[in-house]
């Protein structure tokens, strides 16, 4: 173990702090997802990739709560379970995934999909999108 690693398991949330760590390095990566940037298809007529913002948010819901359906068809996203049980239902693939800490969802290319809390307690995850600054009815 490293000093820097003590003091991030003493200061930081579980999610970071119980990143493995080696002798020989710092840090270890883990990548969930690669999207080439070239390869997502926006819908026509909608903000153009160089016009839009990545967007990071943290959700929280309480026990037993859903987003409703929204619509992902024009913001490409991924979503990064952190704690608790998240169900992410794509209605356009016709598939549900059922998400653990630190397990991920790509929605690069959805369309209507619900997020619930699917355990108990607080289900908390990232919602990493590109979003278009036009797209005024999503929050």
């Amino acid at each position: 173990h490293t000093p820097i690693g003590e003091r991030i398991k003493a200061e930081n949330d579980p999610f970071y702090a119980k990143a493995p760590q080696s002798a020989e390095e710092d840090e270890v990566n883990h990548e969930y997802f690669r999207t080439q940037l070239r390869e997502l298809k926006l819908p026509e007529g909608k903000a153009p990739l160089q016009d839009r913002s990545l967007r990071i948010r943290k959700v929280t819901l309480g026990e037993g709560a859903t987003t409703g359906t929204q619509d992902y068809a024009n913001r490409p996203t991924y979503i990064m379970n952190l704690q608790g049980t998240a169900e992410v239902k794509d209605e356009k693939a016709g598939v549900s995934k059922t998400l653990q800490a630190k397990e991920a969802a790509n929605l690069t290319r959805a369309g209507q999909v619900e997020i619930r809390n699917a355990g108990s307690g607080e289900a908390t995850y990232f919602v990493i999108e590109l979003w278009d600054p036009n797209d005024k009815e999503i929050l």
